[in-house]
């Protein structure tokens, strides 16, 4: 089946002939692009809460940090996660958290809370250097306990 279509150009009037065939996957791609094809590049993941204890030998970790980094050498491509180690204890909440699998993970800790002085931060003395450590982490709500291993 064929379609007639008048197409008006500036110079006056055409008139083309189309496949219906040609006609309805034009529409069906365009629909497809619109509402299928065309994202914002984001992937939506089921991401699951952390938390846990850091251990640095008989010293409590009073402050600092971990970040947990998908190891994408081994083919995690996951979303990373960070948070602040209070009293040696950290969480990460479903909304930031980890898809499981191989991470990298990477922990700061200090002896003392931090000293804020206005707009600056005063963490003073690491009680160790940064530290990692490659684990494989559940994809489930956990709560972990990381060894920090004196150097």
């Amino acid at each position: 089946m064929k379609f007639r279509c008048s197409l008006y150009f500036f110079s006056g009037c055409q008139t083309a002939v189309i496949n219906v065939s040609v006609l309805k996957w034009l529409c069906l791609s365009m629909l497809f692009c619109c509402f299928g094809g065309c994202s914002s590049g984001s992937r939506e993941v089921d991401r699951f809460p952390i938390d846990g204890e850091i251990r640095y030998g008989n010293q409590p970790v009073v402050s600092g940090s971990i970040t947990l980094e998908p190891d994408t050498t081994q083919g995690n491509l996951g979303p990373s996660s960070t948070a602040m180690i209070e009293n040696s204890r950290f969480s990460i909440p479903a909304s930031r958290g980890i898809v499981g699998g191989p991470y990298r993970v990477q922990i700061t800790g200090y002896g003392s809370p931090p000293e804020s002085t206005g707009a600056d931060v005063n963490y003073g003395k690491p009680l160790f250097s940064e530290y990692e450590i490659l684990v494989d982490l559940p994809a489930k709500s956990s709560s972990q306990v990381f060894e920090v291993k004196p150097r």
